[in-house]
């Protein structure tokens, strides 16, 4: 968790460059950068861990996004052009160090059951709402105590410090790249059931970038304003308890059956916000609307572990997360023209044919994921 924090305190961006040119049109065009290059990059950084193994690659871009970050301090506090700084923006943003991928490949490795291990994934998904929700108060506290330029130079620390500190656990040292496999190494996708889940991840992306969007529309057409944090934030939190609740039971339909239903149920879970009338009602619909999205993560979590190729692990759980975090970008870009044209419940509406449209996609190439199921991945393998 403190290695993935980072993820979390990208607002620190946000308002450093709003803070230093006093324009929210560059702010906004710097972070977008940011995670533009980091969806981009992540795919190459997962290949390079699969190839030298996870400490080499994860400290050596900890290096460079903290001076990235800090370079980006200096440039915006220096009034550098606005296409400077978003080209800083996007360099930091390709040297992430890829931790949550690199987390997932050494589940299989510490956890043997397999039972156990899918729990583990639950829990995985639980942690990132962690850091989405703890980020943002880490950036504000630092703002309201100093200023954006110490949430940023904060950013920096936590960065570098956090990664070292995941690259020097046993399980992150000891894990190896799989160079033992017959056959050429195969690009992650060229297993048809990984194009299956980049199409559901990109459709869950859409969903959630919509929700995110629409939560402050939702609360403009309440004409509750100050409620957008709380809307947003009980929509973490329920997806929070979603995951634990989801890892708490052992399930024995197959994975691939469930990541179905799963996003089926986000999909019915957030009809309540079409219907919300009061402020009340929608903190409660915010709620109910998460509780499906970490049990959705972890069922695809599980089946990119299953069907990763040979040697390929870490750069197919980039993908995957290539493919939500890109869902999700153009989601709130979508989403903003929604709210605009037809309020939240168009935002919302969207939201939901998108998640059914990922179960569709889910249901129909059941018997690609289902192929995996078999399998013995290189990760398990070494676990």
């Amino acid at each position: 968790m403190a290695g993935r924090l980072p993820l979390g305190m990208t607002l620190a961006l946000l308002l450093l460059v709003h803070d230093t040119s006093g324009s929210f049109g560059a702010a906004g065009a710097v972070v977008g950068a940011f995670g533009l290059a980091s969806a981009a990059g992540a795919p190459l950084l997962g290949r390079l861990v699969d190839r030298h193994g996870q400490p080499r690659v994860l400290t050596t871009c900890a290096a460079a996004e903290s001076a990235l970050l800090l370079a980006l301090l200096a440039a915006s506090h220096a009034h550098a052009p606005e296409l400077a700084l978003v080209a800083l923006g996007a360099a930091t943003g390709a040297t992430v160090p890829p931790i949550a991928a690199c987390v997932r490949v050494l589940w299989p490795q510490v956890v043997a059951d397999p039972a156990v291990r899918e729990t583990a994934f639950s829990l995985d998904a639980t942690v990132q709402e962690l850091v989405w929700a703890s980020g943002p108060l880490l950036v504000g506290g630092a703002v309201a105590v100093a200023s954006p330029s110490a949430a940023v130079a904060g950013m920096a620390v936590v960065t570098l410090l956090g990664t070292a500190w995941f690259a020097a656990a046993p399980a992150a040292r000891a894990w190896a790249p799989d160079r033992h496999h017959d056959g050429p190494r195969l690009h992650p996708l060229a297993a048809p059931g990984l194009r299956v889940l980049l199409g559901s991840g990109v459709a869950a992306g859409l969903a959630m970038g919509t929700f995110e969007v629409g939560m402050p529309g939702l609360a403009h057409d309440l004409h509750a304003p100050g409620a957008t944090g709380a809307l947003l934030a009980l929509g973490a939190v329920g997806s929070l308890c979603g995951g634990l609740l989801f890892g708490l039971r052992a399930w024995r339909t197959p994975v691939e059956v469930r990541l179905a239903a799963t996003l089926t149920a986000a999909a019915v879970l957030m009809l309540p916000l079409l219907a919300v009338q009061t402020t009340g009602e929608a903190l409660a619909a915010a709620w109910i609307s998460g509780l499906a999205w970490a049990p959705t993560l972890s069922c695809t979590y599980a089946l990119v572990g299953r069907l990763a190729p040979p040697g390929a692990l870490t750069e197919a759980f980039t993908w995957n997360g290539a493919a939500v975090g890109g869902g999700l970008a153009a989601g709130v870009a979508l989403g903003g023209t929604l709210v605009d044209a037809g309020g939240s419940a168009a935002a919302f509406s969207f939201g939901i044919a998108c998640a059914l449209a990922g179960a569709l996609v889910v249901t129909t190439r059941r018997r690609a994921l289902a192929g995996a199921a078999g399998r013995t991945s290189p990760a398990r393998a070494a676990g």
